[in-house]
């Protein structure tokens, strides 16, 4: 299981309006991922401290955030491809 399954509506509606994309476009081979995953990594890392700033995850590696979000354990598809 992802991180992402952790997230409350809230958070994962602030992270589609600060991504400018829906949720949904994580199936979507075609749609740019990078902004939407740093939101969504943005809203995990905020729930387990409040004082991270969006700024501090921007900086993440793409290897930092999918493991940030736990979408590279169990199997899970890597979200570049």
């Amino acid at each position: 299981m992802s991180k992402i399954d952790t997230l409350t509506a809230g958070q994962l509606a602030r992270a589609e309006s600060k991504a400018g994309i829906a949720i949904t476009s994580l199936d979507d081979p075609k749609t740019p991922k990078l902004g939407l995953l740093t939101a969504l990594a943005y809203e995990v890392k905020k729930s387990e401290d409040p004082k991270t700033s969006y700024k501090s995850v921007e900086d993440l590696t793409l290897s930092e955030v999918t493991s940030l979000l736990g979408l590279d354990e169990d199997g899970e598809e890597d979200p570049k491809a």
